[in-house]
């Protein structure tokens, strides 16, 4: 049976890499073969490096109908703090361009062409959705533009052997591992697996199933579902008499809280374990009471007494007036790892900027423990988990690992 599993689980995974893989060539072919010239961004952008004057410009693109955003927010306090420094950054003003991703990457490329086309821009930080970022990194690529991608998770972001194109969320194999540790520790050994069918859903789901499977945590029931259906009680009513002890969950923000609202219902009341997107405020909103005792992966520690993260949230808090969430920290990190890179090249040219990322000693911001591997993946960086109770995500300590080198 475990042959049969890892066979299907080998398939999927073969399909998904070459479905991936073929996206980035034809959007590689796309952009060889359209206005405007991506080579003559790159020149225009190492021309104006070279004569190292004027102000820093790093892209902020901020997700899709985001309104009040923190991802701005972090960002710009990050520029603001080191604007503030004698030296600033190399002698230079750091500026933040804002920009927000549009409903798909069709939507989002005119932004990015704008973006990329602009000498001054020296990195991007953003592009949050895997079904953005990973098409949207071969345009970065043939610019020359470094991009860091702060939440997508999809193992094809880096899976290309480019050169300008770093994450700054541990990948899909990472969460399933450990969510799958996890699960093992707290004694869930039947486990229901619920997942949207996009790519970047699928994908957690099959990781997590593998990694539960090795674990030798026993699959009860594994279901797709398409994510914007408002109603899946025929899926829940295949397990809901079956003995299970947690339910598994990847799929968005919306989806998850719509199926978590009708496990309850139906009288499902078993823990809940989910991907990132149940770790979004707007998850607790939509689901209420039935959010609870939801466990989710999360990269931002409010309650560390890490000098870092206190000094991010009293400086946070003082701008803004209220406390900063996951996003904002992650957009934050984001742009003081760049600075630090910049400072370490002492250079805004790509190559130097991108290499300089590649081989700079571990850096430790809010949302913890960042250096890179040559393909671009974020290591170090662990996710801590939280469970949803009443409103508000409480850190199970007993198994969270802060730095992991």
């Amino acid at each position: 049976m475990q042959f049969l599993h890892r066979t299907h689980t080998n398939i999927y995974r073969f399909l998904l890499r070459l479905f991936l893989f073929s996206n980035i060539i034809i959007i590689t072919l796309l952009t060889t073969a359209c206005s405007p010239s991506f080579e003559e961004m790159a020149e225009r952008r190492f021309e104006y490096a070279k004569k190292n004057k004027g102000d820093i410009y790093i892209a902020a693109i901020d997700n899709y109908n985001a309104p009040n955003s923190n991802f701005l927010n972090g960002a710009q306090l990050a520029a603001d703090i080191i604007n503030a420094r004698p030296n600033k950054l190399i002698g230079r003003n750091l500026k933040i361009e804002a920009a927000q991703d549009g409903a798909n990457f069709e939507d989002t490329k005119t932004t990015i062409i704008r973006l990329t086309a602009n000498p001054k821009v020296v990195a991007a930080i953003g592009h949050g959705r895997s079904s953005i970022a990973v098409p949207a990194s071969a345009l970065y690529e043939r610019s020359q533009l470094v991009l860091m991608s702060s939440f997508s998770t999809l193992k094809g972001l880096t899976g290309h052997g480019f050169k300008y194109i770093f994450r700054m969320s541990p990948n899909a194999q990472v969460m399933a591992d450990q969510l799958s540790s996890v699960a093992k520790t707290l004694n869930y050994q039947n486990i229901i697996i619920l997942h949207a069918r996009a790519d970047v859903y699928r994908e957690l789901a099959f990781l997590f199933e593998d990694a539960a499977v090795s674990s030798e945590i026993n699959i009860v029931k594994r279901a797709s579902f398409f994510e914007k259906a408002d109603d899946y009680r025929n899926i829940i009513s295949q397990f809901s008499d079956k003995p299970f002890d947690a339910v598994f969950i990847a799929a968005p923000t919306n989806a998850s809280a719509l199926m978590s609202k009708q496990l309850r219902e139906m009288g499902i009341n078993q823990p809940i374990l989910g991907g990132d997107a149940l770790n979004s405020n707007n998850y607790y909103t939509l689901a209420k009471q039935a959010a609870n005792n939801t466990i989710v992966p999360s990269l931002y520690d409010d309650l560390s007494t890490n000098k870092v993260v206190e000094d991010f949230i009293k400086q946070y808090k003082r701008k803004y007036k209220e406390a900063p969430n996951h996003v904002a920290a992650q957009a934050y990190d984001s742009v003081m790892l760049l600075a630090n890179a910049i400072e370490q090249a002492n250079s805004t040219l790509p190559s130097s900027l991108a290499s300089t990322l590649h081989y700079m000693p571990a850096w430790v911001g809010a949302t913890g423990l960042h250096a890179f591997s040559p393909e671009g993946e974020v290591q170090g960086k662990k996710y801590l988990f939280k469970v949803w109770k009443n409103g508000k995500k409480e850190t199970l300590p007993s198994i969270h690992i802060p730095y992991l080198v």
